[in-house]
């Protein structure tokens, strides 16, 4: 089922991190825009 999962979905660790990265940068760009 695993394997189903990430064959029909995949989302490597990568791409899981640039959206963290994603959302604490979003954060910080609006304190600086403000």
């Amino acid at each position: 089922m695993d394997k189903d999962k990430t064959l029909k979905k995949p989302v490597t660790t990568q791409q899981a991190f640039e959206m963290r990265m994603m959302r604490c940068e979003g954060k910080g760009l609006k304190e600086i825009a403000e």
